[in-house]
């Protein structure tokens, strides 16, 4: 069984391949299921995939509606997010259909002080016009 999901631009450096985690399904009543990260895409992602995980239909991802090719409405992240794909342990029993939640993975510690210090050092570089 494999999930998909986003990661955030502010996250995906404190990831490393294979972290373990836990998905956490936004249904009541349903125990989270371990998951070990497979793969994540080499750049941002064009357009959320999955529209339940946007911000407009109560997901996550903060996405704004553009119209793609063909007239067909694409909702593109706000922020960049990096497709992800995860396996789920085995043996465990899963919903037969798409469920949202919400994964935590493994990864880096960072403090608040850094943290702010990379967003503020980000804000630095984009207003000088670099």
């Amino acid at each position: 069984m494999v999930a998909r999901g986003y990661i955030s631009q502010d996250d995906i450096a404190r990831i490393g391949h294979n972290s373990a985690g836990r998905f956490v399904p936004d249904l009541p009543g349903w125990p989270s299921i371990g998951v070990h990260l497979q793969e994540v895409s080499k750049s941002g992602a064009g357009h959320i995939e999955m529209p339940e995980l946007a911000s407009q239909h109560g997901g996550a991802i903060a996405v704004r509606p553009h119209m793609g090719d063909g007239g067909h409405r694409r909702l593109v992240p706000v922020k960049a997010h990096y497709l992800a794909t995860l396996s789920v342990a085995g043996g465990v029993k899963v919903p037969a259909f798409s469920v949202r939640g919400v994964v935590t993975l493994t990864g880096e510690a960072e403090s608040a002080a850094g943290r702010a210090w990379r967003q503020i050092a980000a804000v630095l570089v984009r207003e000088s016009g670099f």
